[in-house]
């Protein structure tokens, strides 16, 4: 049991988690509970009643008022996570989030999600997830969407490549899209980050990854189409690079690179970042 500001990252940050990338990691004043007395399962349950977000300082920025840095809320998070099977781990879960300075984003959430490795030496990768959203509380809007990933890859020795497909449906009759507003939106649809706020007419992205060793350092180059999900616009494209070294036993060197081409949707992008992380 936990009290307090604490982190929470559950499965792959999709829908809850910590936003680490950012300087100012995003937090939760919550009470959790984490149990595993059952065998291969993990139960989860926590009550947030404050996110504390990635933008500061606390009265606020240029182009982020005050009332984004931190969201008062009631909200309930379930996720059962288990790992018997034998396929890959198995997790379901319902997020019920009622976010006072933020009723908009305000949704309840029900999923479940399946990602295994099948393989010895070259092995098979794969995870299937689908999710029901609605409007929740104080949401003015009455809608319902789905969401759902799905993703295969192989890993050998030399490289691991991947090929995938999320999805934020829209509901075109309440003019809503599927929302992930606790999630760690930096790892998710190019690094650009032109989606962090789902458009309404939803999203489609198709992508395509591939990473291996080159003279040491980790490369990862990933491929984003985006499309809306309702009617037939074409958002435009993503080309993302990362470059990840150790070059000391405490000195770690990141290299990002994005490139996001617009067509129906934002303004071409490009950024750039490098990363020095010292540990001792």
């Amino acid at each position: 049991m936990k009290y307090g500001r604490q982190r929470i990252n559950l499965d792959n940050q999709r829908f809850i988690g910590g936003v680490g990338w950012r300087q100012n990691e995003q937090t939760y004043d919550s009470f959790t509970i984490t149990n595993q007395s059952l065998p291969n399962t993990t139960l989860f349950y926590g009550y947030i009643n404050n996110v504390n977000r990635i933008f500061g300082p606390d009265d606020g920025r240029t182009g982020t008022p005050a009332a984004d840095v931190d969201w008062d809320s009631s909200a309930d998070i379930i996720n059962i996570n288990y790992r018997g099977l034998g396929i890959g781990t198995l997790s379901a879960y319902a997020y019920l989030l009622d976010l006072e300075d933020a009723p908009s984003a305000s949704s309840k959430t029900y999923g479940v999600r399946l990602s295994g490795v099948q393989g010895k030496d070259t092995k098979w990768l794969y995870t299937a997830e689908y999710a029901w959203q609605s409007g929740y509380k104080d949401n003015p809007a009455s809608y319902d969407a789905d969401y759902y990933n799905l993703e295969t890859g192989i890993q050998t020795k030399l490289l691991t490549a991947r090929l995938g497909m999320d999805v934020l449906e829209a509901d075109d009759h309440a003019g809503v899209a599927f929302s992930t507003p606790l999630a760690t939106l930096h790892k998710f649809q190019g690094f650009a980050d032109q989606f962090l706020n789902t458009p309404a007419t939803g999203i489609e992205d198709r992508y395509g990854s591939v990473e291996g060793k080159v003279f040491g350092a980790l490369v990862q180059l990933t491929y984003h189409d985006f499309n809306a999900e309702e009617g037939n616009a074409d958002y435009g494209d993503e080309i993302d690079i990362a470059i990840a070294k150790q070059v000391h036993k405490n000195v770690h060197l990141l290299l990002k690179y994005a490139n996001y081409n617009a067509d129906d949707f934002g303004t071409d992008t490009q950024k750039a970042w490098l990363q020095v992380t010292v540990s001792f």
